[in-house]
């Protein structure tokens, strides 16, 4: 008897012994078991957050951005910019002054919408690591800022991607804000410049969109606006039409090699605009009537909801200008006296 209650006794050992390595083990991998959630320790820059994600697609799905922006939610608002250039401090001095009246702008213009910044530069020269500190620095000031760096991206491509890391790398820089399209995690994104300043007038052309049932959204605000798509004033619902969205991005990623300053703009008018031209909301305030743009839109263009606030205009950088009086057919049906739109 005293026997069977020793064994009896080894077997209990036994048993709690394997309970806490099971223990042990689940508690290792607690960041990707529970309810969906699980943080990420961030070490950016001077800055340290942990981030709380839920409803992120696969803890080892590929990034097409950072891992800080996968640890954000599902469902993302992108707001996509690109940064680029050769070593020199003071123009990079006057993007990073940009960059913070963006990112304190897009806070209360566009609540709840990520910036995103796709920039290829490489930790390889003084200059380079001051931009990157300068980058950093951003991100810690600003928590709905993202950093994409696109030389980590290339170098983490998986075999089986359906994306030629060789041409990411002849990419044309300023398309490298389009690589948002391919991000299961974000739902819409919008396309700006970073040296444009964001207008209530933009805005509401936004949410005007965002309420229609239009996948594509692009605008055109000033005369000299006269490219089908301007590469700085357009978006997409991704969530929408996903599977097409990542062809025509494979297809732009393709037509983009080179450094030609044109090659954003070319590559959107003849890869995206074939499809887009039949599902796109386009706010137009002086092309309107202009015969050989109607001749490629088969869709009716929209007025701006919002009066011009003074001399400015979607898309610039904030000089004044004197506007030209716009034509009577682009104007809001309700307020023909709006002479400048």
């Amino acid at each position: 008897m005293f026997q069977s209650a020793t064994r009896n006794h080894r077997i209990l050992l036994l048993g709690l012994l394997v309970f806490a390595v099971a223990i042990f083990f689940y508690r290792a991998d607690w960041p990707y078991r529970g309810s969906g959630q699980f943080f990420v320790e961030q070490n950016v820059g001077s800055c340290n957050k942990t981030t709380k994600a839920s409803n992120v697609t696969s803890h080892d799905a590929f990034q097409w951005c950072s891992a800080d922006s996968s640890a954000r939610r599902m469902h993302q608002k992108v707001i996509t910019f690109t940064l680029f250039g050769a070593a020199n401090a003071s123009l990079f001095t006057r993007y990073d002054s940009l960059l913070t009246n963006i990112s304190t702008t897009s806070r209360q213009m566009y609540p709840g919408w990520i910036v995103r910044i796709y920039h290829n530069f490489r930790n390889e020269s003084e200059w380079e690591r001051s931009v990157l500190n300068q980058l950093d620095n951003l991100k810690c000031q600003f928590d709905h800022v993202d950093l994409c760096s696109v030389p980590e991206l290339i170098a983490r491509i998986p075999a089986l991607t359906p994306v030629d890391p060789a041409l990411l790398r002849g990419l044309n820089p300023r398309m490298l804000r389009f690589l948002v399209m391919l991000d299961p995690n974000v739902d819409v994104f919008i396309s700006r410049d970073t040296d444009s300043v964001i207008w209530r007038r933009e805005v509401d052309a936004v949410n005007e969109w965002l309420s229609s049932n239009y996948t594509f959204h692009l605008m055109r605000d000033h005369r000299k606006h006269n490219h089908l798509i301007l590469a700085g004033m357009w978006g997409a619902k991704l969530d929408q039409r996903r599977d097409l969205m990542e062809g025509l991005t494979r297809a732009l990623i393709v037509a983009g090699q080179g450094g030609d300053k044109h090659t954003d703009q070319n590559s959107l008018n003849n890869i995206l605009w074939p499809t887009a031209q039949f599902d796109v909301m386009a706010h137009d305030s002086y092309q309107c009537q202009n015969n050989q743009m109607l001749s490629k839109s088969p869709l009716k263009v929209y007025p701006f909801p919002t009066m011009r606030n003074g001399s400015y205009y979607v898309g610039g950088i904030g000089q004044q200008l004197t506007p030209d009086t716009c034509p009577v057919a682009c104007r809001p049906p309700d307020h023909k006296d709006w002479e400048f739109c």
